[in-house]
């Protein structure tokens, strides 16, 4: 093998190792919840969540919230986390106004889970101190 092509076969090879990392990032398809108990559409979501998958975990979270009859506890730490995921994804407009929802929540339901309405307030005001320090 001649230098030349040496060279070209690593910079074809440099330029598929980013390619292929997009591609294992990329969703499998559209989340099926069908038969899946709340805990593990929650496991699933934090699966994906723990592997950087937070377009996927937001699938799940946002699927489960979708359904019919979703318990309050529950769908309270669905909306904690899907507007963490907002954050985490660098869209913090979203993630804001998610935040503001599930805070909204609290005033007419006071025995939704204080956890989820502590760190929501936490990360909001996170990003709101980042935003006025770049102001």
């Amino acid at each position: 093998m001649t230098a030349a092509r040496t060279v070209r076969t690593l910079l074809v090879l440099a330029a598929l190792v980013p390619l292929a990392m997009l591609a294992s990032c990329r969703s499998t398809g559209p989340v099926d919840l069908a038969g899946l108990t709340p805990a593990e559409v929650f496991q699933r979501a934090q699966a994906a969540s723990d592997s950087g998958d937070y377009r996927r975990a937001l699938e799940y979270y946002e699927g489960f919230l979708a359904q019919p009859g979703v318990d309050a506890q529950r769908a309270a730490w669905a909306r904690y986390e899907s507007a963490l995921l907002y954050h985490k994804l660098g869209d913090d407009d979203t993630a804001l106004a998610k935040f503001d929802e599930l805070l909204a929540l609290y005033e007419k339901d006071p025995t939704l889970p204080e956890g989820a309405k502590v760190l929501a307030a936490s990360v909001k005001a996170a990003i709101l101190e980042k935003r006025s320090k770049k102001s």
